[in-house]
């Protein structure tokens, strides 16, 4: 029999309880419950299979359901079972939708990501839906003879069958179909995600297309198309397309966001075959927030198949728990479940998610005399290892860039966000009195890279009091962008700073934008002896202001404070009154053109604008100087010490 002591140690070297989740089904190779939620995998597998065939039916499901219920698992359930009796199945996952006027560009960028996913001997679901294109056209096709792909009588054969395809989306069909270069590949569905430099475009064939730099209604118009044309090709090939949406919670704040998404709902149900779009919600957000914002007709929709998944029975939780130690110590499973078990003591209950057992177990297998590990830092670490098995799944973001950014900036006492400056700069803000501008783009093409360099170096010719970080996640750049790469050099020599995120940096960035998704979703709770709660971003900031997302800028914290017990949460602070932009120009103009030669310290002018009623910080009123060069100039004085105010003639 072993000893405790080497129990526990076996325990911490190899915890069967540390991955809680997984993204992808296919991906999932944790033992797993099958009896849990079978009624409502049952009701799932219905529906796919009633859109197998009719791929016309206006079908989608609606699942309500708690944070870690075992969603992933049941899916991975149906599409092991599917798949084993010989059936095509895709299954497209969908994070959070960011921008209203945007919906199905990102819809379409999520599509193509899942469909690029390599998940079986190195193939992608896109080419599982190529080998099922081909195998209908030869069983369309009057000479059964002819077994190699002609493009021309391909082509011929598609446009007739699939009335209305988009001609660019079947061009991309086709070259796909005619190439072995996995690269190649890859390259045509980023063009259809979102596009490719002039270089890439040109070698395909393809017009140049870049969709951060397209008009909004240009994009979506584009990516609307590209969709339709996925779901014809899905019902000519009897292949159903499952979109799952499990992160609808974090759209709970923005109404519009919530309508367009409805709207956009309603066209995959309606008018895009092969499609079966699934709705996980938690039940509370869907009664409150969704379903009084969307159109009756998607609501009834949605509740005609509506299922909602519980939570595990006290025997089920045990079993989970022994299952996983069987798995990594078959051995001695038994030995190591019941000394694990007796720690656990009467902690597991009736309805408890497989999320909460699971961290439990590791809960009762942490050293007494260390203290808990912060449930924000476990969510991260979470975050953090999906990124870097699945790092195709995480291409270069300017929003998630952008997201990481503000948030990390936000949990540091003293920062002042701005805004914005012109087109690539969208993050400006103020730190110990000085100004900062931050540039995190992903672009496509060396001229948008180039323009936002220029803009930065803009930036500090207009303001050369402030400082310029660019932000640049090195997979989106590419070596042959020489007019880049001098601009950038530009930039450096002007002052400016460039952070290159390689690969150990750059997970940190998206994992933080995707702790900050997950938190904003309410998938994050905060754990203590006395309870527990849904963490709020701002119970993040401790542990946000320990990374050092751009070293140097602000002293590095040796460690972030652990989240203090559960206590009733202080009342929010009054917002200071808010300044009419228009009033405060004409006050400040007031103040200089009544001082000799138009011009002021900064102290001075504070000074002035407060016996007007304005009471402003220093870095705001640089800010709002900077950001109306057309009437003021701010340069320092010549002593060093302060900043001269001064009219533009």
């Amino acid at each position: 029999m072993e000893d405790n002591a080497l129990i526990f140690d076996q325990f911490t070297a190899d915890n069967p309880f540390i991955s809680t989740s997984s993204s992808l089904p296919w991906e999932n190779k944790s033992p797993d419950l099958q009896q849990l939620n079978s009624e409502v995998s049952a009701e799932i597998e219905q529906l796919i299979l009633a859109k197998r065939r009719e791929p016309s039916l206006p079908l989608a499901g609606l699942i309500f359901g708690i944070t870690g219920t075992g969603k992933t698992h049941m899916l991975s359930r149906i599409l092991r079972k599917l798949r084993k009796n010989a059936w095509k199945i895709i299954f497209v996952a969908v994070r959070t939708f960011i921008n209203p006027k945007r919906i199905y560009q990102e819809l379409l960028s999520e599509i193509m990501l899942s469909m690029n996913r390599q998940h079986s001997e190195g193939r992608t679901q896109f080419d599982m839906l190529m080998d099922e294109v081909m195998n209908a056209y030869h069983e369309h096709r009057i000479d059964d003879t002819f077994t190699s792909v002609d493009a021309t009588n391909l082509k011929f054969y598609l446009k007739r069958d699939l009335q209305g395809i988009d001609k660019n989306f079947l061009k991309c069909i086709l070259l796909y179909l005619g190439t072995d270069d996995r690269i190649a590949k890859e390259n045509i569905l980023e063009w259809l995600r979102e596009g490719l430099d002039e270089e890439d475009s040109q070698a395909l064939g393809l017009p140049l297309r870049e969709a951060a730099e397209m008009d909004d209604t240009a994009c979506d118009i584009f990516a609307k198309n590209v969709i339709i044309s996925l779901g014809s090709l899905l019902a000519y090939a009897h292949i159903p397309m499952i979109i799952c949406f499990d992160e609808l919670d974090s759209m709970k704040h923005n109404k519009e966001l919530v309508e367009v998404w409805g709207d956009s709902l309603s066209f995959m149900v309606n008018t895009i075959s092969g499609v079966l779009p699934l709705c996980f919600i938690k039940r509370e957000i869907w009664d409150d927030v969704f379903r009084p914002v969307l159109n009756l007709s998607i609501v009834q929709r949605l509740e005609s198949n509506k299922m909602t998944m519980k939570g595990c029975t006290v025997d089920q939780a045990k079993q989970i728990i022994h299952d996983r130690i069987a798995d990594k110590f078959p051995d001695s499973a038994e030995e190591k479940y019941n000394w694990l078990l007796s720690r656990m003591a009467n902690t597991l209950t009736e309805g408890i998610s497989p999320r909460e057992v699971f961290r439990l177990a590791r809960q009762a297998l942490r050293d007494p005399d260390t203290d808990p590990i912060d449930s924000i830092k476990e969510a991260y670490d979470d975050e953090s290892s999906k990124i870097q098995s699945e790092p195709h799944s995480w291409p270069p973001s300017s929003e998630h860039l952008t997201t990481a950014l503000r948030e990390w900036l936000a949990s540091h006492e003293g920062w002042t966000l701005l805004g914005g400056y012109g087109k690539h700069i969208k993050l400006m803000g103020t730190f110990g009195g000085k100004t900062f501008a931050f540039c995190s783009t992903a672009p496509k093409s060396a001229s948008t890279a180039t323009a936002s360099a220029n803009e930065c170096c803009k930036y500090l010719d207009d303001t050369p009091i402030s400082s310029c970080v660019y932000v640049m996640d090195d997979r989106a750049y590419k070596p042959t962008w020489l007019k880049f790469r001098e601009k950038l050099s530009e930039f450096r020599s002007k002052g400016g700073r460039v952070l290159e995120l390689d690969d150990s940096s750059r997970t940190d960035w998206y994992a933080l934008a995707s702790l900050v998704n997950r938190i904003t979703s309410g998938n994050v709770n905060i754990y203590s002896i006395s309870g527990s709660r849904t963490a709020q971003l701002q119970d993040a900031q401790a542990f946000i202001r320990s990374l050092d997302l751009v070293p140097g800028m602000f002293p590095k914290s040796s460690t972030y404070t652990p989240m203090p017990e559960l206590r009733k949460p202080e009342p929010p602070k009054p917002e200071p009154p808010k300044i009419d932009p228009d009033a405060l120009k004409i006050a400040v103009m007031s103040v200089l053109k009544a001082s000799p030669m138009n011009i002021l310290g900064t102290e001075k002018t504070l000074s002035l604008l407060a016996g007007k009623g304005f009471g402003i910080s220093r870095e705001d009123l640089l800010a709002f100087v900077n950001m109306h060069k057309d009437s003021f100039r701010a340069y320092p004085a010549k002593n060093g010490n302060d900043v001269v105010i001064s009219l533009r003639q």
